[in-house]
């Protein structure tokens, strides 16, 4: 009975690992090039205006004093 339950989660594996392989190769497959083009054109753009955002955000106490957040932290021995 052992033996038999232990060919049946093989094969449940198997068809389980078939299905993920599947449904990744759906998600992961390759766009036509100017839908990549588009999309990689939009995250370059976004990224660009969030650095401009930060830029001209205002430095807050920590910023204008040159320290870091953990600048008070005790060192971790290793």
């Amino acid at each position: 009975m052992h033996e038999r339950s232990e060919k049946a989660a093989r094969i449940l594996f198997l068809v389980a690992g078939g299905l993920a392989g599947a449904g990744a190769a759906l998600f992961l497959a390759p766009q036509a090039g100017r839908a990549t083009r588009g999309r990689v054109g939009r995250r370059l753009r976004r990224a660009a205006r969030r650095a401009r955002a930060l830029r001209e955000e205002p430095l807050g106490a920590n910023e204008r004093s040159g320290a870091r957040p953990h600048d008070d932290a005790p060192a971790v021995a290793s």
